[in-house]
């Protein structure tokens, strides 16, 4: 049994020997971070760390790539080879925006759009063996010749799309079947990520040229915009304007104010996410149209008293059936009346810009007859009804018919 125990301690020497070995030989290669998210246009600052088996730092070169998950082309992050200095320690600037690294492009998803950062130890000086040497296999044993193993370190990178700004230049404020030019601008409001720094997002606006823009009127004024509204498209130019010229055509568009009437939508592309936004409307009606005035007595029936009182409201109307609110060009609308007495003259109401005026009932009974003209045209009447006494509404005390009845209870009372 003891004669047994030399030989135990000599393996085991042996293999702390060829641990010894294999850790010289190689070496271990890493990701500061497990993983990495980004947006699109923005900026990472990758850290390397690169030891020797025992943990101690390793000088020497590195190079980063980056692929699509779904493969594509191998993006070359590092060119040339990044320096790993004394405390082992390597850093590499990654730019996600086109163009940056070679002619590569990028792809960005609203969950993350997943590739795979790759690392790979070039050496310290010397040649690195090839990968099949076999004294840089996993299981290698023997002499540590003083070379160092290539090593590949991964982590995994998603891409979201940055999410850039839209605006309308200004309200729009127009006449029924009027056109105007909508304005929209598509801007990435932090820019580009500088090529070196340790800034993550650009330090000024970019405007985003050549990308479309859809254009809507909200015609059943919901607030939102769908797709039978659509009114059509536009790419943004060099400023990142689109311009659509929109015409209000009575077709299908009413006068009046919609706090968001127009809207206009990116739909997002690959690396932008979707960008909408709204814009105040103000839809001019035309000129009144004199014969579609419209014409109310509230009530339509007074007593004659000399006191009851009937609200006459006037309300314009151009020729495409607009009602003309308050924001339409004041008129001169003028209203007589055949029986009372109208007070105070004609005002407009501030709040819906309709005309209104108070007839006042006398101690006539009959029938008021409302002439009502606007910039001097015919617009129409109406009628309010004036009782008398005892529920008459004869027009005169001295009319010919009140006389024959007076003349006729006379002539029974004096009958024997």
């Amino acid at each position: 049994m003891h004669r047994a125990l030399p030989t135990v301690i000599a393996a085991t020497f042996a293999m702390l020997a060829a641990d010894g070995a294999l850790a010289s030989s190689r070496v271990a290669l890493a990701f500061s971070e497990a993983t990495y998210a980004a947006e699109y246009s923005q900026g990472l600052n990758l850290e390397l760390t690169l030891t020797d088996g025992g943990g101690a730092p390793v000088a020497g070169r590195v190079s980063v790539e980056l692929q699509r998950d779904d493969g594509g082309a191998v993006i070359l992050v590092t060119e040339p080879d990044v320096l790993v200095d004394a405390a082992g320690r390597a850093r590499v600037r990654l730019t996600l925006v086109d163009g940056r690294h070679g002619d590569s492009t990028f792809s960005s998803a609203p969950d993350g759009f997943p590739y795979t950062l790759r690392a790979r130890f070039r050496g310290a000086g010397v040649p690195l063996p090839d990968v099949t040497d076999p004294d840089c296999q996993p299981d290698a044993v023997g002499v540590d010749d003083g070379r160092l193993c290539p090593q590949t370190a991964t982590a995994p990178l998603v891409v979201r799309p940055d999410v850039p700004a839209l605006a309308f230049a200004e309200d729009i404020v127009m006449d029924i079947g009027d056109t105007v030019t909508l304005a929209a601008t598509l801007t990435d409001e932090t820019g580009d990520a500088a090529a070196a720094g340790e800034a993550i997002d650009g330090t000024a606006p970019k405007l985003l040229e050549g990308l479309p823009v859809r254009f809507f009127y909200d015609v059943d004024a919901d607030g939102r915009p769908s797709a039978d509204e659509r009114l059509g498209e536009a790419l943004t130019n060099a400023f990142g304007v689109a311009a659509f010229d929109f015409v209000a055509d009575p077709a299908f568009v009413v006068a009046g104010v919609l706090e968001s009437g127009l809207h206009a939508e990116f739909p997002g592309d690959r690396r932008y996410a979707i960008a909408r936004t709204s814009v105040r409307v103000t839809i001019n009606a035309t000129a009144p149209d004199p014969a579609q005035t419209i014409i109310e007595a509230t009530p339509d029936t007074l007593t004659a008293n000399g006191v009851d009182e009937s609200i006459i409201r006037v309300r314009l109307v151009d020729e495409n059936g607009n009602i003309l609110g308050p924001d339409a060009d004041e008129v001169d609308v003028d209203v007589t009346a055949s029986l009372g007495r109208l007070i105070d003259g004609v005002e407009r109401d501030p709040l819906d810009g309709s005309y209104e005026v108070v007839l006042r009932a006398g101690r006539e009974g009959g029938t008021a007859k409302i002439t009502v003209t606007v910039d001097g045209a015919p617009a129409g009447e109406t009628n309010v009804t004036i009782v008398g006494p005892e529920g008459c509404t004869c027009t005169s005390l001295s009319g010919t018919p009140l006389l024959v009845a007076l003349v006729a209870l006379l002539r029974r009372r004096r009958r024997p």
